[in-house]
């Protein structure tokens, strides 16, 4: 049987990746691809007991109030909060469906969160990347590159993660947004610039012009997988 592809996006907070993976799952499906697309945020499973365990750890990575001052429980807490949602995600969810042979599109991945650790000052950065060094490597991490400037005035609100507020910053405004997403975007280009698998898209291009790419990009990719299979059941 053949072996799935693995498509992940990757960007800073706002730039379209939800919306750019949906796009090319369906552009890849109608090709006669057979192409899953996921949020990597998603709880849902066949299995009520790995649902229920996806929910929970979900509540507690991204359910809180945002008044809690949950950065009292320090960045090693969130650091293996974070690796123990990819590590059920990754077994549960993506590799059942790679080795089913599906075109797996996915919104995002974990190098955001590692891009975060790779600009806090005091914390060692090697720590943070072997946490996730035996989750599932992308066969290509699509990077939907925009300087914050370009999406700052998308949003009408910002949350403390967003504007740096657990690495210094003070406030949850546009100008910490644009601060702090910047040295984020900085990380993630770094990433790119080390890997061989990574499509960097610049954030001002059309929708139309982003979707054409990456549509040319995938197909060179998977011009090789002609083996591929259709039994992609949603987990």
């Amino acid at each position: 049987m053949a072996h799935g592809l693995l498509i992940c996006f990757e960007g800073i907070d706002g730039v379209g990746k939800t919306t750019a993976s949906a796009s090319l799952a369906s552009i890849l499906s109608e090709a006669g691809w057979p192409t899953v697309c996921l949020s990597y945020k998603d709880t849902s499973h066949e299995s009520p007991h790995i649902a229920r365990r996806l929910l929970k750890l979900s509540e507690l990575i991204w359910g809180y109030d945002p008044e809690e001052p949950v950065h009292e429980f320090g960045d090693r807490h969130w650091l293996h909060l974070m690796a123990s949602w990819f590590a059920v995600f990754d077994q549960s969810k993506v590799e059942p469906l790679l080795a089913d042979g599906c075109v797996l599109v996915v919104d995002g991945w974990y190098h955001k969160f590692l891009a975060r650790y790779r600009v806090k000052q005091s914390f060692d950065f090697h720590e943070a990347r072997r946490c996730f060094e035996n989750i599932t490597v992308p066969d290509l991490v699509v990077l939907l590159d925009a300087i914050p400037e370009q999406i700052v005035g998308r949003r009408p609100s910002y949350t403390r993660g967003e504007t740096g507020c657990f690495d210094g910053l003070d406030g949850r405004n546009a100008n910490n947004y644009t601060a702090y997403q910047g040295q984020v975007r900085e990380a993630l280009l770094g990433f790119a610039s080390a890997a061989g698998n990574w499509l960097v898209l610049p954030g001002d291009l059309p929708p139309d012009d982003v979707v054409h790419r990456l549509a040319t990009a995938c197909a060179a990719r998977l011009g090789g997988q002609q083996g591929v299979q259709t039994d992609c059941a949603s987990m």
